[in-house]
C-alpha cells in the first residue's frame, strides 16, 4: 500500500492508470536516462462570444480585434518559456518538434556535463569539444533558444454544435479556463451570437456549470484521476479549472460597483456548485478581466496562476528515449497524417525503447495528447494518428457552423442535402477532404464511426456510399415525443441532466442505436432531428428530445420509449414489453453514455420515470433507482406510485440484467 501510494505521487498519472505492469516497465525504462519536462496544455472553454479568443490574445500580448470572427472548431497556439526566463514565446505549430529536440539535446548535454565534472580536470578538453558540438546542434549558445517548458493553448469554439468533437482532446493533465461574459445575467437564458436562432433554452449559470462538469467527466471520471496539488498553501484537485469573467470594462457604474457586481456573480456560481463532485477542481480566485487590452491585471493574475498550475501538473519525469520518440513522432506529423502501428514500433526500437515498453510509450503519447491511438477498435488498432490538427480540420469540414466555400455546382447540391437531411455522400466527403487526406479516407471514416459522429447506410449506389450525420439534420417529425404516462404496451425512461444536455448527446445516441440495430432483420429505422424510431426484437424503440415543463426542473431531456407490438393469434392477445429487451436497451444506453459520450450517471444525468399517480401534464418524474429499491414512491403528501411494473421491466434481480452486466464487464475488459 505504501509503495503504491508513492507510485501514485511520483509516476505520471497516465502511466499509473495503466496498472502495475506498466508502472514497472516505466521504471525500468528510466534506468537508461530520464528527464523532467513541462509539456502542458491550457484550454479555454465557454459559451460562444464569451471572449475566449481575446483572452488568449491578451495572454500572448497580441492586439485585440473588435471584429474577431467566431472560432471554427479548435484553434491552438504553441508557446515556450526559455531556461531562466518568464516570458512566453510563440512559435509556429510545425516547429514543436524542433523545441522537443532542443530539450532532449540540452538534457543530454547536462547529463554528460555532470558525469565529466566528476572526473579529473584532464577530461575538461573533452567536455569543451562536446559543448561546442551541442551548441552547434542547438544553433546558439544563448540559453534563450533552449526551451524550459512547452505549452499549447487551445481555444475551443463555444457553439454547442462542436461539443460532440471536444471529447477527442480533453485531457487530465491540462489546466482549464471557463470564460463567461460578465454582462450576461446568470439567471437569464443564454444567447448565442446569432440572435435569429433565439436563446439556447438554458441559463447562463447552467452553461458555466455544464462546461465545468464536462471537463470533470471527460478527465477525472474517465481516467480515474484527480490528484490533489498544493501551491502556496492553496489546495486544489487536478485538473484545475479557473473561471474567467470577461468584458468587465463594459459593465455600467463605478469601478467599485463593477467589482461588487462581478463578485456577487462569482459567489452565486461557487455556492451553486458547492456540493457538486467537481467543486474541488474549481479555483476560488476571481479572474475579472478586460479582454480588449494587451495587458490587464486580471489577465496577468490568470496567466501567473495558470503557469504555476501547469508547472505542477505538466511536469513529468520520463525516460530520455521517450522524449526522443516524441520528437520523432512530431517530426513525422509535419508531413504525414498517420503511420502504422508497426512503423511506430520500429521507431521505438530505433530510440532504444524495450519491446515490452512499446505499447506503454505509445499509449502514454496518446494520453498526453501528442498522438491519437486506440487498440480497442479492430480497424484502428494498427493506425497511429500523428497530426491532430489536421484531424481537427477534417472533422470541422463536416461538423461546422460555417458552410464551406464550394464552387462545384454538384457539390453545392450535395452540401444542401447534408445540411438539411443529414445525408453525407461519399463523393462530397472526398471533395471536402484534401488530396493528402484522401489517402486516409477509410481510417477517418472509422474514427468518425467509432466516436458515433456518423453511420454508414446500406449502399444505395455502387461507388457512392452514404453516411448519416445526425448533428446536421434539420428535418423534424410531426409526432415528437412528450412526457406521458405509459400504458400496458409501453415503458419509458427519461434522461435528465444535472445542468444541461446538449443536442450532441441525442445525435450520438442515434448513431449508437443504429449500430445496435445493424445485423438485425429490420431496416425500418426512421431518424429525425427531434425523434428516431428503431425496430428491435419485435419492439419499437423510440428516442427523442423532450421539454420538461415543471418548476425547478432542467427543461432539456431525452426520452427512451420501448413499445412492444401487439401479437394477435386466434382469440389471444400478447402485450407488454419484454423485460429482457428493456434491460438490454437500458444497459446499452448506460454503456454508450459512459464510453462514448463520457457522461456519467449521478454527476451528469439521472434516469427517471414518469409518475403514474400524477396527471401527466404535471411532468412529475421519479428517480429510477428509487423505484427499484422501494415498493412505492411518495408523490406529494397523499398519494404514492406503485413500482411493481418498473421493477418487472428493470429490476436488478432480473436474470437478463445480470447477464448484460457480465457481458459489458467482459467487453470493457
Amino acid at each position: 500500500m505504501i509503495l503504491e501510494y508513492f507510485d501514485k505521487l511520483l509516476v505520471p498519472p497516465e502511466i499509473f492508470a495503466m496498472g502495475k505492469e506498466a508502472t514497472k516497465i516505466y521504471k525500468d525504462e528510466l534506468k537508461d536516462g530520464k528527464i523532467a519536462v513541462v509539456n502542458s496544455r491550457c484550454m479555454f472553454l465557454g459559451k460562444e462570444g464569451a471572449g475566449k479568443t481575446s483572452c488568449v490574445k491578451s495572454m500572448l500580448r497580441e492586439r485585440f480585434n473588435s471584429k474577431e470572427p467566431s472560432t471554427d472548431g479548435i484553434v491552438t497556439a504553441t508557446v515556450f518559456k526559455a531556461t531562466g526566463k518568464s516570458k512566453w514565446k510563440k512559435i509556429k505549430e510545425e516547429n514543436d518538434s524542433e523545441l522537443t529536440k532542443k530539450m532532449r539535446e540540452n538534457a543530454l548535454a547536462k547529463k554528460v556535463d555532470k558525469e565529466l565534472k566528476q572526473d579529473s580536470n584532464e577530461n575538461r578538453s573533452l567536455w569543451n569539444k562536446f559543448e561546442d558540438f551541442i551548441r552547434s546542434k542547438i544553433g546558439s549558445d544563448d540559453s534563450e533558444s533552449i526551451p524550459n517548458e512547452i505549452t499549447s493553448i487551445w481555444d475551443y469554439a463555444g457553439q454547442l454544435d462542436y461539443y460532440i468533437t471536444h471529447r477527442f482532446f480533453l485531457t487530465n493533465t491540462a489546466s482549464y479556463c471557463v470564460a463567461f461574459n460578465a454582462l450576461d445575467k446568470l439567471d437569464e437564458l443564454a444567447k448565442g451570437r446569432n440572435p435569429a436562432l433565439g436563446p439556447l433554452g438554458i441559463t447562463n449559470l447552467d452553461i458555466i456549470l455544464f462546461w465545468v462538469r464536462s471537463v470533470y467527466e471527460h478527465t477525472v471520471v474517465q481516467h480515474a484521476s484527480g490528484n490533489t496539488i498544493s501551491i502556496d498553501g492553496k489546495v486544489i484537485k487536478s485538473p484545475p479549472i479557473c473561471l474567467v469573467a470577461t468584458h468587465i470594462d463594459k459593465l455600467p457604474g463605478t469601478k467599485s460597483e463593477k467589482l461588487k457586481e462581478v463578485q456577487n456573480m462569482y459567489k452565486t456560481i461557487f455556492a451553486t456548485m458547492e456540493r457538486m463532485e467537481y467543486a474541488e477542481h474549481v479555483d476560488r480566485e476571481m479572474y475579472m478581466v478586460n479582454n480588449t487590452v494587451i495587458s490587464h491585471e486580471g489577465i496577468e493574475k490568470l496567466k501567473r496562476n495558470v503557469v504555476r498550475y501547469m508547472d505542477v501538473i505538466g511536469t513529468k519525469v520520463i525516460p530520455l528515449k521517450w522524449l526522443d520518440f516524441q520528437e520523432r513522432l512530431q517530426a513525422i506529423g509535419k508531413t504525414k497524417l498517420c503511420i502504422s502501428f508497426n512503423e511506430a514500433s520500429r521507431i521505438c526500437n530505433e530510440c532504444g525503447i524495450a519491446e515490452e515498453a512499446i505499447i506503454v510509450a505509445i499509449r502514454y503519447m496518446n494520453d498526453i495528447g501528442k498522438i491519437m491511438y486506440s487498440n480497442k477498435d479492430e480497424k484502428l488498432k494498427n493506425t497511429v494518428i500523428t497530426n491532430l490538427h489536421t484531424m481537427i480540420q477534417m472533422l470541422t469540414t463536416v461538423i461546422t457552423v460555417f458552410p464551406p466555400h464550394i464552387e462545384d455546382e454538384e457539390m453545392k447540391t450535395l452540401w444542401k442535402r447534408l445540411d438539411k437531411e443529414g445525408i453525407l455522400e461519399e463523393k462530397l466527403l472526398r471533395y471536402l477532404w484534401t488530396t493528402q487526406n484522401r489517402d486516409h479516407f477509410e481510417i477517418f471514416i472509422e474514427v468518425m464511426r467509432v466516436f458515433r459522429l456518423l453511420y454508414e447506410k446500406k449502399s444505395v449506389q455502387e461507388g457512392n456510399r452514404e453516411f448519416l450525420v445526425p448533428c446536421r439534420m434539420k428535418v423534424y417529425t410531426n409526432t415528437s415525443l412528450e412526457v406521458t404516462n405509459d400504458d400496458m404496451q409501453m415503458v419509458s425512461i427519461y434522461l435528465t441532466p444535472t445542468d444541461f444536455l446538449p443536442d450532441a448527446v441525442y445525435h450520438t445516441l442515434v448513431v449508437a442505436f443504429l449500430e445496435l440495430m445493424t445485423g438485425t432483420d429490420s431496416d425500418d429505422s426512421q431518424v429525425f432531428r427531434d425523434r428516431s424510431d428503431f425496430e428491435f426484437k419485435d419492439h419499437k424503440v423510440s428516442l427523442g428530445t423532450v421539454q420538461i415543463k415543471r418548476e425547478n426542473e432542467k427543461p432539456h431531456a431525452i426520452k427512451l420509449q420501448i413499445y412492444r407490438r401487439t401479437e394477435k393469434s386466434y382469440n389471444t392477445e400478447v402485450g407488454g414489453a419484454k423485460p429482457s429487451v428493456c434491460m438490454e436497451v437500458l444497459s446499452y444506453l448506460r454503456d454508450q453514455l459512459q464510453t462514448v459520450c463520457n457522461i456519467y450517471e449521478g454527476s451528469g444525468y439521472k434516469l427517471r420515470v414518469a409518475c403514474d399517480a400524477c396527471n401527466p401534464k404535471e411532468h412529475h418524474l421519479v428517480d429510477l433507482k428509487k423505484c427499484l429499491k422501494k415498493d412505492a414512491v411518495p408523490c406529494g403528501t397523499d398519494t404514492s406510485m406503485n413500482t411493481a411494473l418498473i421493477k418487472r421491466y428493470f429490476s436488478k434481480g432480473n436474470f437478463f440484467f445480470r447477464l448484460c452486466s457480465f457481458v459489458n464487464l467482459i467487453t470493457s475488459s
